[in-house]
């Protein structure tokens, strides 16, 4: 998923090149639909790698102390072998 979610990025910034060279509308609205879905795709990859502010978050909405030790759900299956 990481090797996905670089690709994206990359993708994602020649897509903002080619909207800054836009010649008209038309293709100025068909590059953004483009860069929509690029940013949408970011997003859902950046989620389930859970590498967005949301994973700093607990159960209860509260932030974890910044030193604190963020550990895998996989590991926890590992852990109960």
């Amino acid at each position: 998923m990481l090797v996905q979610l670089c690709r994206h990025v990359v993708m994602s910034h020649h897509v903002a090149e080619m909207v800054a060279q836009a010649a008209d509308k038309h293709e100025l609205l068909e590059l953004l639909k483009e860069q929509r879905g690029e940013s949408d795709m970011i997003r859902k990859l950046s989620s389930s790698l859970r590498i967005t502010p949301q994973s700093l978050l607990n159960h209860n909405g509260n932030k974890k102390p910044l030193g604190a030790i963020i550990t895998s759900p996989h590991s926890r299956i590992a852990d109960a072998s």
